[in-house]
């Protein structure tokens, strides 16, 4: 590491921009980022959120495929149903892979109205069996808070018969009077308190395949009880995956059982949907040719300007022709840039919708020469207005306060 350091600085070429540097920042040219950035460039950079250290718990040891993965996934939205978890395993698999077939199969199967038992059906089923317990607990424990301890030690816990689905007995039980009792009882065997936890959706996903095939229930109950809660502790997703066999496919996958390459594509996933990251402002993520373009387009706006634009540590200063002196400066959260007014504070202004997603490099260069022709886009910022003198002051017309 500290050879490549030593040869970019020998060399003075920003990692950003690409340029032969003329000021050495030997204080961000360290072992910690091994960046060597050029004084236009810095500010932008180091306000880019790095590449993350872990994601759900998984630390990310490859940071090149981590962010290759990043770009691969572009464009894929979070799933809000299971329709679109089928989807999204349909883009992130290998067109050979053998689940594909399998998840279009089991589409099939679960919608298909013929079938003497349906999904759909199995699950209102569980909701409303469900939903009467849960009456019965806020009961027990609406007695308990009201100091009728005796009343709430008769309720009648077994009114609620068993659950029958097919060819299952299916005993949800509460546990408030006695912990020791099952949770569950599915066949007459008695299951883990994890059961209970168990969502409505995955659980009749559970029975509907145990009569479609040869599963046993209370195994998968076990097993994939086990496995949403894992989930849920570290989430993936918002929206529960009720497929049983993707669910147990995205956790082999999470944890690496399928290659470190479909693991990162699934973290990264998560990381954009989570993160909001913009890789239009982020130097990670960033596309290189394009943000390297966007900052010698900006610097060639700046160097055009001569002395009405200043680089400097903190951002860039312009002078409008108005006389006023503005300064930009980047911001690590929300918008990526702010405007202020020298001596006066900030200024309330934004980007217009259509050029927001322009490379923070393009944005900033739009911004300089909009500042610097501040008198020109008063009918359009009308923020500057009162800022200027009064022989300055157009006469009032639409009001946009957005740059063009």
């Amino acid at each position: 590491m500290k050879k490549v350091i030593e040869r970019i600085l020998e060399k003075g070429i920003c990692q950003s921009c690409k340029i032969q540097s003329t000021k050495i920042m030997e204080e961000y040219a360290d072992e910690l980022t091994g960046l060597h950035l050029c004084e236009l460039c810095q500010p932008w950079v180091m306000t880019s959120r790095n590449v993350p250290k872990e994601v759900n718990g998984i630390q990310i040891e490859d940071e090149e495929l981590f962010i290759r993965m990043f770009k691969e996934v572009e464009g894929i939205k979070e799933p809000e149903n299971d329709t679109d978890w089928g989807d999204l395993f349909h883009k992130i698999l290998p067109n050979k892979s053998k689940y594909l077939q399998k998840i279009k199969t089991y589409h099939t199967i679960r919608n298909d109205w013929w079938n003497e038992y349906d999904y759909y059906e199995i699950l209102e089923e569980i909701v409303d069996y469900r939903d009467g317990i849960s009456s019965m607990e806020e009961e027990y424990r609406g007695l308990l808070d009201e100091g009728w301890h005796d009343y709430a030690n008769q309720i009648d816990w077994e009114r609620h018969g068993p659950l029958v689905i097919g060819s299952h007995k299916i005993i949800i039980k509460p546990c408030l009077m006695d912990f020791k009792k099952p949770v569950f009882e599915v066949d007459g065997i008695s299951l883990g308190e994890n059961i209970r936890r168990i969502s409505n959706g995955l659980l009749a996903d559970l029975i509907f395949d145990s009569i479609m095939s040869t599963n046993i229930l209370h195994d998968s109950l076990e097993i994939f009880s086990r496995i949403e809660y894992t989930m849920r502790c570290s989430p993936i997703h918002k929206f529960p995956l009720t497929i049983s066999f993707l669910l147990q496919l995205l956790g082999e996958i999470i944890i690496g059982e399928m290659g470190k390459e479909l693991q990162y594509k699934v973290l990264a996933m998560n990381y954009r949907w989570s993160m909001n990251v913009d890789p239009s402002r982020n130097f990670f993520f960033r596309d290189k040719d394009v943000w390297a373009r966007a900052f010698l387009f900006l610097r060639e706006i700046i160097a055009g300007l001569e002395s009405d634009a200043i680089i400097e540590a903190e951002g860039i200063l312009v002078k409008g022709i108005s006389g006023i002196w503005y300064t930009i400066r980047p911001c690590r959260w929300g918008a990526p840039w702010s405007v202020g007014i020298v001596g006066r504070g900030p200024l309330c202004i934004g980007m217009l919708r259509g050029h927001m997603f322009l490379p923070i490099g393009d944005q900033l260069a739009s911004v300089v020469l909009s500042l610097r022709n501040d008198l020109d886009v008063l009918q359009h910022i009308t923020t500057l207005i009162p800022y200027m003198s009064e022989e300055n002051r157009p006469e009032p017309l639409e009001v946009y306060g957005d740059i063009d």
